[in-house]
């Protein structure tokens, strides 16, 4: 998938702010190069233009790719070894599909809490309490010795992951109706 996306084959984060860019992008950017220069990263800033334009503007020491609102997720996924993103449903539906392990920078207060919980206790990903000051150690550690520290995690993601889980919802509605009696009223 790096290839196709005209990326580098090496270590690969990608770091979400969500459709509108939200979160301190720039500077969990900047930590990831400080702290994991060989890291590649990929950076969605969504429909935040400014933000984009900002990141753009600055200089970068290594492999940094910024993008603003794509609608090719799934593909930028597959190119990476982890994501980081704050614990919106649908993104870590779409990033345990992918095997994908997590690094959740923030949460909505009880409507994504639990999703906080079920990756943290599954082991397919990490909660930081405090993101600027922990992701760059965590990655650090992470992605030593060619990112062997990552593997269990990835595992994990991928055991959680369910990519036919809409096909099985519809069949679990579908056996709930009853029959039509397509020869009636």
């Amino acid at each position: 998938m790096r290839r196709s996306l005209g990326l580098q084959e090496r270590p690969t984060a990608l770091l979400v702010g969500g459709g509108e860019g939200m979160g301190n992008l720039m500077a969990l950017a900047e930590v990831v190069q400080q702290s994991v220069p060989h890291l590649q990263l990929l950076v969605v800033a969504g429909r935040n233009e400014a933000l984009r334009q900002r990141m753009l503007e600055r200089t970068w020491q290594g492999a940094v790719h910024i993008y603003g609102f794509v609608r090719n997720m799934p593909q930028l996924m597959r190119a990476a070894d982890v994501i980081i993103t704050k614990a919106g449903p649908s993104t870590l539906s779409e990033a345990l599909v992918c095997g994908l392990p997590i690094v959740i920078s923030g949460y909505v207060p009880g409507q994504e809490e639990g999703n906080v919980r079920y990756i943290v206790n599954h082991q397919a990903g990490y909660f930081l309490s405090n993101l600027a000051t922990e992701l760059g150690a965590l990655l650090a550690s992470r992605f030593a010795d060619d990112g062997e520290g990552m593997a269990a995690t990835t595992l994990n993601a991928s055991a959680l992951g369910r990519p036919d889980a809409a096909r099985e919802a519809a069949r679990l509605v579908l056996g709930l109706c009853p029959k039509i009696d397509a020869g009636g009223d």
